[in-house]
């Protein structure tokens, strides 16, 4: 993965179609060196919430990019989507399997996501290969705006949770474990 900076007030932007700008990088003197990337998919049910990624382990395979106007009527610009960028990187491992990393920019910052399953390789590969810019933006943006929302939902259910004071802890053979307190439903009288 190479980056470029026309000026030292820019952010550094990857250097590829989907030209994504890193957040926060305009005072730095060097391009960045790895990205702290979100597990997504079925592969990151065990794994950390997220691994952190050397850019030079990343090749370019497709870029996300909205495309024309959407929905554009008579008198009206139509939905551009601008603000959303995509792009989408092998990312080389120790054996022959590769993963698949998302980079997004959006007007509220630059997100790095990746793919450790088994066939993400293979199945994103195909969709570079096939599909159009503006079809790679649907996806990624369905599957990385899907993750967040998931995220989310489990973080209101666990703060909803431990407001009835069903998240609790125990200490088993020197460790610390939570658990969710069973919630006990009470019982119906019976009809007469």
């Amino acid at each position: 993965m190479n980056f470029v900076k026309k000026s030292d007030f820019e952010n550094w932007r990857t250097d590829d179609a989907a030209s994504l700008y890193i957040r926060d990088t305009s005072k730095a003197a060097e391009s960045p060196q790895q990205f702290a990337c979100t597990i997504i998919g079925h592969s990151g049910i065990m794994r950390p919430e997220s691994i952190s990624v050397p850019t030079a382990d990343l090749t370019f395979l497709g870029a996300g990019l909205f495309g024309p106007p959407r929905d554009k009527r008579d008198g009206q610009a139509g939905w551009t989507g601008d603000s959303y960028k995509f792009g989408i990187y092998a990312q080389r491992t120790r054996g022959e399997r590769q993963n698949i990393v998302i980079l997004r920019t959006d007007g509220g910052g630059f997100y790095a996501y990746i793919d450790v399953s088994l066939t993400a390789a293979e199945v994103w590969r195909y969709l570079c290969a096939q599909c159009s810019s503006p079809m790679l933006w649907n996806i990624c943006s369905c599957v990385v705006h899907t993750h967040d929302l998931a995220r989310e939902k489990g973080r209101k259910e666990l703060m909803h949770i431990f407001a009835e004071g069903r998240l609790k802890k125990r200490r088993r053979q020197g460790q610390v474990q939570v658990y969710i307190k069973t919630k006990v439903m009470p019982l119906r009288p019976a009809a007469q």
